[in-house]
């Protein structure tokens, strides 16, 4: 490999895990309320956009190639396939299916976090997001940190970096993103119940950036 795999990249590929882990859990409730027409587009959409990576070794697959390459790739195959996978859904009229899978696994890895960290401020729950979080490459996310404090996180990024893998797979870079704020307020109130996830301000309303809020009620 070009250069040494380091802590963060590490950091990355257990992210990806997660999106995967996520991918299945929508797999699953689609399989079970459409049998194999469900399985049968999954396969599909595995055969476009190989590669499954959880559980594996980073080092045994990269190999020779670069790490940052490598990484890109894959979390670009990871995000087309679960885009295309709620494209697939919503045309059979089965989002809440995926809106139900969104939020069982965000709460799923919140209590994942309440059991490890019991976290009880704001700082805390914004640490164990974005610890979990596949926001894409490090190098391409800027994120402005608003405020601070211990009842209250706010930060705020100018763009998605993720939307880029979302456009052109049949589901709206707007009904994603949609999603992923289900998972991240799923996951806040299951860390910390008297905490909630809210988004005060996005780009797809028309605003300037994309402003999330995680503060005490």
């Amino acid at each position: 490999m070009s250069q040494a795999l380091g802590p963060i990249h590490q950091w990355i590929f257990a992210q990806l895990g997660l999106v995967e882990e996520r991918g299945e859990s929508i797999v699953k409730a689609l399989i079970e309320e459409h049998g194999e027409e469900a399985a049968n587009a999954w396969l599909d959409i595995l055969t476009a956009h190989p590669g499954r990576f959880a559980g594996k070794d980073l080092a045994s697959l990269v190999g020779d190639a670069a790490i940052h390459a490598s990484l890109e790739g894959m979390i670009a195959t990871v995000q087309i396939r679960e885009a295309k996978l709620v494209a697939w859904a919503a045309e059979q009229d089965a989002m809440e299916l995926v809106q139900q899978a969104y939020a069982a696994h965000g709460s799923h890895w919140g209590t994942r976090v309440n059991e490890a960290a019991a976290p009880k401020e704001a700082p805390a729950l914004f640490s164990g997001l974005r610890e979990l979080w596949l926001e894409g490459m490090p190098c391409d996310i800027r994120v402005d940190l608003l405020d601070e404090n211990p009842g209250r996180m706010r930060w705020a990024v100018p763009e998605l970096t993720l939307s880029k893998y979302w456009e052109g797979s049949g589901c709206s870079p707007e009904s994603m993103f949609e999603l992923h704020g289900m998972w991240m307020a799923a996951f806040v109130e299951a860390a910390a119940e008297e905490f909630t996830w809210s988004l005060p301000a996005s780009a797809f309303a028309g605003a300037e950036r994309f402003e999330f809020e995680i503060s005490r009620k």
